[in-house]
Parts: structure tokens; C-alpha cells; sequence
């Protein structure tokens, strides 16, 4: 690990609870194809709503994991909203 300290909580049987954020950055671009977000979808509010077809789009989203590292060995994902991440922003062009 580099940078600060990440949180950490000590569990009875020697294993620690550490959450990281990330954040993704999604890119889409087609030439001669769209892709579309429905009228609903978050992404599409961020993009201005005027349209729910868009040739280009960045979006970024941050997301939480939580892993069990024991004191030698691997670490595990005990949990994470990496189906659901929260929106940050979304750029486009549309269509």
C-alpha cells in the first residue's frame, strides 16, 4: 500500500477489516454506433437529459470494497458496491 493510512479495525481472531474507495473511469466512443442510457438513468441527467442516445461519454463512479486480510496470507472481498457505484459526473456527445 502508498499514501495515507487507511482505516483499520482489528478483529478477536487476528484478521483486519480495511475499506478502500476507487474511483473508475468509463470510456465509450463509437464512430458509426450509439449506445443509449434510459430516460431514468442517472448517467443520462449528468449528461444534460437531452438526449438517451450518445456517441461519446466519459463517467466516473466511486466505489467501496472492504477486505478481511489475516496476518499472513491473501486478503478477501467481504464486501463492495462495485454493481451499484455511486455516480461522481458523467461528459458526452450525443448523437
Amino acid at each position: 500500500m502508498t499514501g495515507p493510512a487507511l482505516p483499520v479495525l482489528r478483529l478477536a481472531d487476528g484478521k483486519s477489516l480495511v475499506t478502500c474507495s476507487f474511483v473508475r473511469t468509463d470510456h465509450w466512443q463509437g464512430s458509426s454506433w450509439t449506445f443509449k442510457y434510459g430516460k431514468d438513468d442517472p448517467r443520462n441527467a449528468l449528461l444534460g437529459g437531452g438526449s438517451t442516445y450518445w456517441r461519446k461519454a466519459t463517467v466516473r463512479h466511486s466505489m467501496t470494497v472492504t477486505f478481511e486480510v489475516p496476518p499472513q496470507g491473501k486478503a478477501d472481498v467481504v464486501g463492495c458496491n462495485c454493481l451499484k457505484p455511486a455516480l461522481l459526473s458523467a461528459e458526452g456527445t450525443a448523437a
